[in-house]
């Protein structure tokens, strides 16, 4: 596992490949905050809505 990983750090990606899964990144963790925001607002709404 350890070898895997050296391995793919050797790796040198082309600039424009490597911005673009930075940016691919990015966008994962923002679309889990906004999926979690979601999540949360709905519960909040939901919770009067029951009683």
């Amino acid at each position: 596992m350890e070898q895997l990983t050296n391995k793919a750090s050797n790796i040198k990606f082309h600039p424009l490949t490597e911005a673009m899964i930075v940016l691919f990144e990015v966008c994962h963790q923002l679309g889990k905050a906004i999926a979690n925001e979601i999540l949360y607002l709905k519960k909040i709404i939901e919770i009067p809505v029951k009683m």
